[in-house]
């Protein structure tokens, strides 16, 4: 497990003499899963703050001035958020390397969390991006802000082709689901799946009718997830996925269509994929309760963690407090805005920076404080004890879990 953040961590600026940042760190006491806690007790929370114009480093918890280019402590620690002054602005880095044998460092998580003052403010999501809700990593797949074809991985995005010149030797060959003979353009005859015989081959339309009642889209369009060992997307008889795309001359026909705008997810865990409609422009709801579009059964997820809305031909990603937040991860540099808080997530340290102008340009002059920071707890926590929470879900010292569990130790075991 990569180590969460604690002594001799580094922060590089080539700093111009108009602006400075201020830093504020908040680290949770327990190490679990890298989570930072917005509803932890004051107690565990250690809160420290400065404002910096030239590099600086920590050592051992004590954030100093530091002058020199930044490169590995003489303690072997690694760099574990860097910030630099290019192009006439501040941008946040994430470090290639750690100083330990070029070990990969921590991986760093722009925090998106939205404030009573600007609730109108969110993440833009775009492609390719890793979001976490809680402990919970998915991978946008795919965005549509119109109507469209569901682009399915794996297996399910083979192309079958069917050719018209065919059509005659399956004149008497009869469809598996209307048991009607004959293959024509307008609804040819597929061979969908890996079944032989008798069963091998069923209609374009009777095909597609029979996995919109599977997936639930029969009454208008609804959320539905493809994958795992209940893949509503396989033959019942086969177990082998659905191909989605069939190409009959120039023409291709898809199999999985959606009648309303819609954001595709693939969980990096299980690799389910989760198709979410904005029907009717209603926001997507994102969380463990019931009422979610979208339920992820963690227990470091709030019933509700958040939405996702379409804005002006964006889908924007909103939190809604969650207890442990919800993040996107950081792979390129992130630009800190003037007069613009940004919270960044390292292992179960939250920092906070903020451009503004310089009031005093000596280096020599910046010290570090303490601050009681303001709370960032959210509106909306899990309704149990969290050690209850993980109890509920079997979460404790005698759980069958593919890695080794670092719950603190007042969390075990559970009786």
């Amino acid at each position: 497990m990569a180590r969460a953040c604690s002594s001799s961590d580094l922060m590089a600026l080539d700093s111009s003499n108009s602006w400075a940042i201020d830093v504020s760190k908040r680290t949770w006491a327990h190490d679990t899963h890298h989570l930072f806690d917005f509803e932890a007790n004051a107690a565990t929370v250690t809160n420290q703050s400065l404002t910096v114009k030239d590099s600086v480093t920590e050592n051992d918890g004590d954030m100093v001035p530091f002058a020199a280019t930044p490169v590995a402590s003489k303690h072997g620690s690694e760099k574990l958020i860097q910030v630099e002054w290019r192009d006439g602005g501040y941008y946040f880095n994430r470090p290639q390397n750690g100083a330990v044998d070029k070990s990969p460092v921590q991986r760093c998580w722009h925090l998106i969390r939205n404030s009573e003052a600007d609730a109108a403010t969110g993440h833009r999501l775009a492609e390719n991006e890793t979001i976490k809700f809680g402990r919970s990593l998915y991978k946008v797949r795919q965005l549509s802000v119109h109507p469209g074809v569901v682009a399915l991985g794996g297996g399910h995005n083979s192309i079958c082709k069917v050719d018209p010149a065919a059509f005659d030797h399956l004149a008497d060959t009869p469809c598996r689901i209307c048991l009607t003979e004959g293959s024509s353009v307008e609804d040819p005859l597929l061979a969908a799946c890996q079944c032989r015989g008798s069963i091998q081959h069923v209609h374009f339309g009777c095909l597609k009718h029979w996995v919109r009642e599977r997936l639930g889209l029969a009454n208008g369009d609804a959320a539905f997830e493809v994958g795992g060992e209940q893949d509503p997307m396989s033959c019942e008889l086969c177990r082998t996925p659905f191909q989605t795309m069939f190409q009959m001359g120039g023409k291709l026909l898809q199999l999985v269509e959606i009648d309303s705008p819609f954001i595709v997810l693939e969980s990096r865990s299980d690799h389910q994929i989760h198709v979410l409609p904005l029907v009717r422009g209603r926001p997507l709801k994102i969380g463990r309760g019931h009422e979610s579009n979208m339920n992820i059964y963690d227990p470091s997820v709030s019933r509700l963690q958040a939405s996702v809305e379409l804005v002006d031909g964006s889908f924007v990603l909103k939190d809604h407090g969650s207890r442990y937040g919800t993040f996107v991860k950081i792979t390129k540099p992130l630009l800190l805005k003037v007069g613009q808080q940004s919270s960044v997530q390292v292992g179960r340290t939250l920092w906070q920076l903020s451009v503004k102008k310089s009031i005093s340009p000596s280096p020599a002059s910046m010290q570090p404080t303490v601050d009681s920071l303001p709370s960032l707890s959210g509106d909306e926590a899990l309704d149990t004890n969290f050690s209850d929470t993980l109890s509920e879900y079997g979460i404790c010292g005698s759980s069958e879990i593919d890695y080794p569990c670092p719950w603190p130790t007042e969390y075990l075991p559970c009786d």
